[in-house]
């Protein structure tokens, strides 16, 4: 797998063990990190976490005076601090073991740092946030947008509520979504006065052993350079489908085409004809995210998916992951049996929520970051 044009080793369980929090972030992105040695990660993280509270000191108090009314309510315990990082290395320096405890959980934090320094993420608005009592990391958000703010699992309720003060002081809209736990919600709803509707159940799945399909014709391959048009109509109709790109446009068609030269996609053929579509993508320590799994209507019914996601399954097993990852709408049955059919067994579950004003239920947002 390739990050950033450089190869991607999975880490090994001994290896994550013994890798500081600085060499884990290397790993992932390939990138110069701010040094944490393994003799004093603490005092390193004292000294990144000093830094950054002095740059933010003056920026908070006046975000703070001009938002005051907006999270009066909030008022999370005053031994959790918070730290809005300004770039992902120091966010993941910061926050990377806190993350890796509950992998499967948190991988879409680990892919996003990625994406971040891969250039998709790089607006000024993208949040970095971490909570912290004492020496302990006990909390992480981020927020993308146009994604939602989403809460990392193993947060504390006193950290969610503090990571929402601190994000609310930054953006005004930051809490107009969210990507979290149903008790995180609660608490937030609680401590905002505030509610929120779930507008999609996003389950979150791990598979450690594949277990084989019926046999299908055909088999899987990766994308080359004449597969591209055809590999955008499956992308496109991935994301028509789904929602779970927030790309449209050229700018959807250039995501797809980014992803296709990067390696991402493996497709399903038979007989010349490409008819399913599936990535291997987000690196986390020791596992990937499968996603982009389409096929089209008129294909369907014939196993094509379930073999292409536990072909592709077993290829990332085979070359030293621990286990693969992805993400399902639970409200959808079918594909939630095409996983569950190959070994993958859900380990989570999130929501997509929206602030309600009205009363009214909100339209639907994705639930997956593609």
């Amino acid at each position: 797998m390739l990050l950033n044009g450089q190869s991607l080793r999975p880490l090994r369980r001994e290896q994550l063990l013994d890798d500081s929090v600085n060499t884990l972030a290397e790993r992932l992105a390939g990138h110069d990190f701010v040094r944490v040695h393994r003799a004093e990660p603490i005092v390193a993280l004292r000294r990144i976490g000093a830094s950054t509270e002095v740059e933010l000191a003056s920026s908070s108090q006046s975000s703070s005076a001009a938002s005051g009314r907006a999270h009066d309510t909030l008022s999370p315990p005053p031994t959790v601090k918070t730290i809005r990082h300004e770039t992902p290395t120091q966010f993941l320096a910061a926050t990377g073991a806190f993350l890796a405890a509950r992998e499967a959980l948190n991988n879409m934090f680990f892919g996003d740092v990625g994406d971040a320094l891969g250039g998709r993420y790089s607006g000024g608005d993208n949040l970095w946030l971490s909570a912290h009592e004492g020496d302990e990391v006990v909390g992480a958000a981020l927020q993308t947008p146009p994604y939602e703010l989403a809460f990392a699992y193993g947060s504390s309720t006193d950290a969610v509520v503090a990571l929402a003060r601190e994000a609310l002081s930054q953006r005004v809209d930051a809490l107009d979504a969210l990507r979290a736990s149903p008790a995180h919600v609660s608490a937030l709803e609680a401590a905002l006065d505030r509610v929120y509707e779930r507008v999609e159940a996003v389950g979150i799945y791990e598979l450690t052993r594949v277990v084989p399909p019926p046999p299908v014709p055909g088999r899987m391959r990766a994308t080359v350079a004449a597969d591209l048009d055809r590999v955008v109509e499956l992308g496109l109709g991935f994301a028509d489908e789904t929602g779970a790109v927030r790309s449209q446009g050229s700018a959807l068609v250039a995501r797809v085409e980014a992803l296709m030269r990067s390696g991402a996609f493996v497709v399903w053929e038979l007989d010349g004809e490409l008819v399913s579509l599936a990535a291997a993508r987000g690196p986390t320590p020791r596992g990937i995210r499968v996603s982009w799994v389409y096929t089209p209507r008129e294909l369907r019914g014939r196993g094509y998916a379930s073999a292409l996601v536990a072909a592709l399954s077993r290829r990332e097993l085979d070359a030293g992951r621990e286990f693969c990852f992805l993400f399902t709408d639970l409200a959808n049955p079918s594909s939630n049996r095409v996983y569950r059919r190959v070994g993958y067994r859900q380990v989570g579950e999130q929501g997509v929520y929206r602030r309600s004003r009205s009363g009214r239920r909100p339209s639907p947002v994705a639930g997956e970051r593609a």
